[in-house]
């Protein structure tokens, strides 16, 4: 009896099996072989992207609530991108501050 190995708890699992009966895990693997890689969660990508665009802090904003999504989406489904989504999650609330600080600046300046 042959088995494959399941990339995300790594037990053992029976060929004729569809999902691995540990984890529930889909992308199962011949025993010893390199697994394939997964597909990148889409709301990562937008997440990142947005807060590399800051847009005055509202695109920040965004990345935040997309990137803690994200993470979230990437547990459930065994999908690639968390460290896109840690780093959207950082930079937008870096973005955040920045943002609010300039807006708080040029209201003070303004008076």
């Amino acid at each position: 009896m042959a088995a494959r190995m399941c990339r995300w708890c790594e037990s053992l699992v029976p060929d004729e099996a569809t999902a691995c009966p540990a984890c529930g895990g889909l992308d199962l693997d011949p025993a010893g072989g390199q697994s394939p890689a997964g597909e990148t969660n889409s709301l990562a990508v937008i997440a990142f992207v947005l807060a590399v665009l800051w847009l005055g802090g509202l695109a920040s904003a965004a990345a935040v609530v997309l990137g803690a999504t994200a993470k979230a989406q990437l547990a459930e489904r065994h999908e690639r991108g968390a460290g896109l989504a840690v780093a959207a999650i950082v930079l937008g609330t870096i973005g955040v501050v920045v943002g609010a600080a300039l807006f708080f600046a040029a209201m003070v300046m303004s008076i």
